[in-house]
């Protein structure tokens, strides 16, 4: 291909020059294992939180709990406005 300056470029060259950009290198075996050790730290880490946190009574709240609040209780409604009505509560 001619450029305005008659030089002749190739496809993945810029103006003529060669592009000397190296590939990224693929990592090592110790890099990926590495990595590997830190993931299996780290979801370790998380499901010991997550244990704690349900053996911690104060901090797991239930179902019996929420019943405990009294909640209004929609029975039954012969008009739709007096859903909206409930819904509003």
């Amino acid at each position: 291909m001619r450029t305005h300056s008659g030089k002749t470029t190739k496809p993945g060259t810029s103006c003529g020059h060669a592009n000397t950009t190296d590939p990224p290198q693929a990592p090592t075996i110790d890099d990926t294992l590495a990595a590997m050790v830190n993931v299996s730290a780290d979801n370790a880490r998380m499901l010991q939180t997550l244990v704690q946190v349900r053996l911690n009574p104060e901090a797991n709240h239930t179902y019996r709990d929420f019943m405990k609040t009294h909640p209004p209780i929609f029975q039954k409604a012969k008009e739709p406005l007096e859903e909206e009505d409930w819904i509003a509560l």
